[in-house]
């Protein structure tokens, strides 16, 4: 059984770079103890990527974007 990390939520101005650091394993600030097999990123899609990564990757949005890697769904708000 694996446990689940969070990292630090942020408002405006958003980068995934420093959480894909983490992932891949090559931040000096945070370390994970295992190589996560999956990454499920909720987000408006306005943001700075990497342009890869080597963990499997699943973006969800309300907004119709295009992501850099990974699988894009659309995320449906309800009234």
């Amino acid at each position: 059984e694996k446990e689940i990390i969070n990292l630090k939520p942020t408002l405006g101005g958003t980068s995934h770079m420093e959480a894909f650091e983490v992932i891949e394993g090559k931040s000096d600030k945070y370390k994970i103890p295992f190589k996560p097999q999956l990454v499920v990123c909720f987000t408006d899609l306005e943001s700075r990527f990497p342009e890869s990564c080597s963990v499997g990757t699943v973006w969800l949005s309300s907004v119709e974007h295009d992501v850099p890697f990974g699988k894009y769904l659309k995320l449906e708000m309800g009234d």
